[in-house]
């Protein structure tokens, strides 16, 4: 039964021989539930809370009097950078968000670079920051999260995508600037766990028709960007 699963903690690749959408798109495989997370929509809001049994095992902290079922609540919107093949528009995306966030994380680069031009890009990167100087409040910690590495292959979809490293490096390298110097953000920088790899480690990704990298490389992005935001 590929449903057996109560939670995504559950979750684990149950055959023997890894599919390729197991290794591109891990959630397009039937074991996967949607109702966890919905790739395919454009907002998707997640609670994340402690069981009994994780709460009791994480005792009273020193934010904590006493045990309780802490949760939190992740608001996701899927975006095609800021491009032309969103719909509604990307720049529907913040004034939609809630303003209450304690921290906004803003992904940029691989849908820009495969369908944008830089001189355009720029400008709608300033159109973003500043809507999110005025909807977001005072002490929103604001995370860039960066392109990611691109390596080793020429794109040949029928999308005709304009995709290159260096091309995604120069998109990157302005919208990271950006970030920073006008929003005083944090670098979530997932572009360079790619690059250290050893060639021979890229080579696998070049199955993947997306411009992205695999699943299993996004699985450690996103333990790096829980122990940024954690400790």
């Amino acid at each position: 039964d590929p449903w057996i699963y109560k939670s995504p903690e559950e979750y684990k690749f149950l055959v023997d021989a890894q599919t390729r959408s197991c290794y591109c798109e891990d959630y397009t495989e039937i074991y996967w539930n949607p109702a966890w997370f919905d790739a395919g929509a454009r907002r998707f809001d997640m609670i994340f809370r402690n069981s009994k049994q994780q709460s009791k095992a994480l005792d009273k902290t020193e934010w904590d009097q006493h045990v309780n079922t802490d949760q939190i609540r992740v608001s996701s919107y899927k975006w095609d950078g800021l491009t032309y093949l969103n719909t509604p528009s990307w720049d529907t995306a913040v004034p939609s968000s809630s303003g209450r966030a304690n921290v906004a994380i803003f992904s940029l680069g691989n849908w820009d670079g495969a369908f944008s031009q830089l001189s355009q890009f720029a400008q709608d990167v300033d159109r973003l920051i500043m809507q999110i100087k005025q909807h977001y409040r005072p002490g929103t910690k604001i995370v860039y999260r960066t392109a990611q590495y691109y390596c080793c292959r020429i794109d040949a979809s029928e999308r005709s995508r304009q995709v290159s490293g260096p091309r995604m490096e120069s998109f990157d390298q302005l919208a990271r600037t950006k970030f920073v110097t006008q929003l005083n953000a944090v670098v979530w920088d997932t572009s360079i766990l790619g690059e250290s790899k050893t060639f021979e480690e890229k080579l696998p990704s070049i199955t993947c028709p997306s411009n992205h990298v695999p699943a299993d490389q996004v699985e450690i992005e996103n333990q790096i960007l829980m122990n940024g935001l954690c400790n």
